[in-house]
């Protein structure tokens, strides 16, 4: 008989971040416990489909690499804390606004999003070396009279950034 698998169906995504460490939050498939481990040490996720994890006692302005277990699926990814309180080291930091859908069709008009640019944003803040990404206003078209049709806005807006909040946090404010 079919079964499903369990696995990361959103995220991981950084949250959180500060010199010391984070949080890391996604969603399973189904109901299961996660193990993430980084910097040597493991830390456990009790069974259920959100996971939020803090991370802690990290080295500032230091890359890590964490593993995810979920089942019998691992994902791998890195991240960076946050520089020392107080630290004048110039950083760089990713600023969108306005990424609600437009016209053109295909990705620039994804469910409430324009999920072509909000993703090229994020895949260049990345490249970029930006240690978070600030969004502000607009996010999604809003035009939708539904609550279930804005909520699956958001949701959409957080798949555009999947591949990239993994690595960098991202602050939406909204306007």
């Amino acid at each position: 008989p079919y079964t499903v698998v369990p696995t990361i169906i959103e995220g991981p995504m950084v949250n959180d971040l500060h010199p010391t460490g984070c949080t890391l939050s996604f969603e399973t498939s189904t109901e299961v416990a996660a193990t993430i481990a980084v910097d040597g040490k493991t830390i456990s996720s009790p069974s259920g489909r959100h996971h939020e994890v803090a991370i802690n006692s990290l080295t500032p302005n230091s890359t890590y690499t964490y593993s995810i277990a979920v089942g019998d699926r691992t994902t791998h990814r890195h991240f960076r804390t946050a520089a020392a309180e107080g630290s004048r080291r110039p950083f760089t930091f990713a600023f969108a606004s306005a990424n609600r859908a437009t016209t053109g069709g295909g990705e620039r008009d994804f469910g409430g999003i324009n999920y072509q640019t909000t993703r090229t944003i994020m895949a260049q803040a990345v490249h970029d070396s930006a240690v978070f990404m600030h969004v502000q206003g607009d996010i999604t078209n809003g035009a939708n009279p539904s609550d279930d049709g804005h909520a699956l806005e958001y949701a959409n807006f957080k798949r555009a950034l999947d591949p990239f909040w993994s690595r960098i946090p991202v602050y939406v404010g909204f306007g």
